[in-house]
């Protein structure tokens, strides 16, 4: 009986962490790709056992949403992903594409300073900023664009100056984004 259970272990389909794989299409741009990797890593555990085919259809829905969310921050708020699995010997392959779909584009774009400073830095502000308006909306070139506001007014001495009332609007319907960037100082 013991060597019954044995073969039996030797020949399941087992699958862990190790054995899973995802693949992105060519056409999802590579920080997207790299975005829904991690975003699967620190959301999905995947089974040390086999999954089950529910579980398997749950894994690829999910990882297909993941995918749509980690477009967001690069402007591609109604992207559509479809995920496929494939099984190779012992391995899960979730495939996923997408339809990245018309990005937002910021089409207001304002810088308001507030505060002590305003008057010292309104004119340095704003000859060395640029609008943002017609790109396409990122969320890390809208970091960018705080912290070098917060750069310039510390190099100025506002040492205690905070961006904390800038605000982005999204609408995703007509692919637009307004943006104020706010520095209090």
């Amino acid at each position: 009986m013991s060597i019954f259970f044995l073969l039996l272990s030797l020949l399941s389909y087992n699958v862990d962490a190790a054995h899973v794989m995802l693949r992105f299409s060519d056409a999802i741009p590579i920080e997207i790709q790299k975005n829904a990797q991690r975003q699967v890593d620190q959301t999905i555990n995947f089974p040390s056992t086999t999954p089950s085919e529910y579980r398997i259809e749950q894994l690829r829905r999910r990882i297909a949403s993941l995918t749509q969310e980690a477009a967001q921050p690069f402007g591609y708020f109604s992207a559509t992903c479809d995920t496929t699995v494939d099984r190779p010997g012992a391995q899960l392959v979730f495939s996923t594409t997408c339809q990245l779909n018309q990005p937002v584009r910021i089409t207001n774009f304002r810088l308001e300073v507030s505060g002590p400073g305003k008057a010292v830095l309104d004119p340095i502000i704003f000859m060395s900023y640029y609008s943002l308006e017609g790109e396409v909306f990122n969320v890390e070139r809208y970091g960018q664009q705080k912290n070098l506001l917060l750069d310039i007014s510390r190099q100025h001495g506002f040492l205690d100056a905070t961006t904390k009332q800038s605000t982005v609007s999204i609408n995703p319907e007509n692919h637009s984004a307004e943006i104020v960037l706010h520095l209090e100082t």
